[in-house]
């Protein structure tokens, strides 16, 4: 297929990931997954990257709409688009990015910001918009995990307040950049260490700190086998579900993120008898970002 043909093209941007679909007759005839994400992009060459991509043709004669969410509307990212304080169709949720290929018009999505507590998010926005496009009067909570997980209040289709956790940053951090990396070998969650260890995080009496060192320390003395990486994301994750667990308990769970990440939040959730529903993100996305070109774009 000719890739300048698309009639526009969406993009989930995000600090690991770049994820683009190519639409046409408002169907998905590409999807472009590369590890660049913007703290992947040496020297801000975000449209070099963007134009490699997706294979925009040098001698294309139709300009390339484009409209992308997530963290490359950051400070870190090509441009900083500030945030919007509520989530509704304004003309400036988008900002149009000055580029040097005459060839495309490239559009950020705003992020949403909240003042009590501090807060903010940048491309869950897009998939928030998209979930309430066929759920226009949900209540409930709406848990995104990922690097920075975000739980979202919602009370009949309108956004209240929403948290961030660093739980996948710091999943991360403590199994690259630790002493304990040496001491986390296996790949695969074991599921039955996993639920103990998450019903385990919820006890009253629970303190995280009390058993990252015992990670090394079993490993250096003991021959038994254990299942340190299953333990240590049911911890991160168990923190994170504790902290929310009174006010989710009795109410609707609804999780949108990774098809990897939900399942295992899903199973945390399920091990404390919280009903949840899981839903892809990739098409929640593509839903808000069609919203948004549609209402200001098109």
């Amino acid at each position: 297929m000719n890739l300048g043909k698309p009639d526009w093209i969406a993009i989930d941007w995000g600090t690991t990931n770049f994820r683009a679909w190519l639409i046409k007759d408002d169907k998905i005839v590409k999807e472009i997954n590369k590890p660049h994400g913007i703290r992947n992009i040496p020297n801000q060459n975000f449209e070099n990257i963007l134009i490699k991509n997706i294979k925009l043709q040098k001698n294309n004669k139709k300009k390339i709409k484009i409209i992308s969410c997530g963290m490359i509307g950051s400070k870190q990212g090509w441009h900083d688009t500030g945030y919007e304080k509520k989530i509704n169709l304004k003309k400036n949720n988008l900002v149009k990015i000055k580029t040097k290929n005459k060839n495309i018009d490239f559009y950020i999505v705003k992020g949403l910001s909240q003042n009590n507590p501090y807060d903010v998010m940048r491309g869950e926005e897009t998939q928030i918009l998209g979930f309430l496009k066929n759920n226009k009067y949900f209540s409930g909570f709406i848990c995104l995990p990922g690097t920075h997980s975000k739980w979202i209040k919602i009370i009949r289709g309108k956004l209240i307040n929403f948290k961030t956790y660093m739980t996948g940053e710091l999943f991360e951090i403590i199994t690259t950049n630790s002493i304990l990396k040496h001491s986390i070998e296996e790949k695969k969650i074991n599921l039955k260490i996993f639920r103990n260890s998450i019903i385990k995080s919820q006890k009253n009496n629970f303190n995280f700190f009390d058993h990252l060192f015992e990670f090394r320390s079993r490993k250096l003395l003991s021959k038994n086998k254990y299942y340190p990486r299953s333990e240590l994301m049911a911890y991160l994750i168990g923190i994170e579900i504790k902290s929310n667990i009174k006010n989710i308990k009795n109410s609707k769970v609804v999780i949108i993120g990774s098809n990897y990440n939900s399942k295992l939040y899903s199973r945390a959730m399920k091990s404390l008898k919280i009903e949840n529903t899981v839903i892809d993100s990739k098409n929640i996305t593509i839903s808000g970002l069609k919203i948004l070109f549609k209402k200001f774009i098109n």
